[in-house]
């Protein structure tokens, strides 16, 4: 023991040449690995949050074109429902022979159709309607509008509104409107690894029935569901991706310095 400490003190005596060298020598060696964690640190920052940005971008790029899909999809099948309509003719001769055809017609489609109301309107007059929001007077009022959108207060159900014109024999061109609610499960559907799914609509709000967003730190964004002035927004909770820790990242220039410190200090020790 005693033998060390009279060789550091002599390793450390500013009275020597080595003396001085060593402590000028610590002294770098310190600063050195400060600013080699200092600036690590600031990459490993910069790194992560480019890493949460490219994230949210594919996050955003994805929903957007999920939701464009699912809006065409619904869209297709709403010009399908009209085209069944009018190729049977039902509603050529609109009456109560025709409404209950069309109730036995929507009643055979069952759980095959999205649709859980449909409606029937000459002009803004009302002619038909069956089904969850038929006595709904904010999807009545909704139809009669054209708006694309339908909030139900009552049932606490978001609705998407698909018009179709339609022909009605006599009376004309008429207009056929399909109501298809928005479920949990349907954001289930679309959800994305480490997500979780909000659909808000006038402070109203409806989530996936899971969430696949583990415990921890997370950011999200909102995306509308079309360029509606009534579509409701997405909202989307996500983690960033799993990147190296710090300790990782700083590991392999912090080795690096110890190794350059080990060599000067054994060519130090003997000189």
């Amino acid at each position: 023991m005693r033998t060390l400490t009279s060789w550091l003190h002599r390793l450390t005596d500013r009275q020597t040449l080595r003396g001085q060298m060593f402590v000028r020598l610590a002294i770098v060696i310190v600063l050195t690995g400060v600013l080699v964690g200092t600036g690590g640190w600031i990459n490993y920052q910069r790194q992560v949050q480019q890493d949460v940005e490219l994230r949210a971008e594919s996050l955003r790029l994805y929903y957007t074109a999920m939701l464009n899909r699912l809006d065409e999809r619904w869209q297709e099948d709403a010009a399908n429902f009209r085209r069944e309509l009018e190729f049977l003719r039902i509603l050529e001769h609109p009456g109560s022979d025709a409404w209950a055809k069309l109730i036995a017609f929507i009643t055979a489609k069952g759980e095959h159709s999205s649709f859980d109301t449909v409606m029937v309107f000459s002009g803004e007059k009302l002619l038909f309607a069956y089904g969850h929001e038929a006595e709904e007077s904010s999807a009545i009022e909704a139809a009669r509008l054209g708006h694309s959108w339908e909030l139900s207060r009552i049932h606490n159900e978001i609705h998407r509104v698909l018009i179709q014109p339609i022909w009605l024999g006599s009376q004309g061109r008429g207009t056929l409107v399909l109501l298809r609610p928005i479920l949990p499960s349907l954001l289930t559907e679309i959800q994305a690894p480490h997500t979780r799914l909000t659909l808000k609509a006038d402070n109203h709000e409806i989530g996936s029935r899971f969430s696949m967003l583990v415990e921890g730190p997370s950011d999200s964004f909102e995306l509308p569901w079309n360029q509606s002035k009534y579509a409701p927004h997405l909202i989307v909770a996500h983690r960033p991706m799993e990147t190296l820790s710090a300790v990782s990242y700083l590991r392999d220039p912090m080795l690096l310095l110890g190794l350059i410190t080990l060599l000067l200090w054994g060519w130090l020790g003997r000189w």
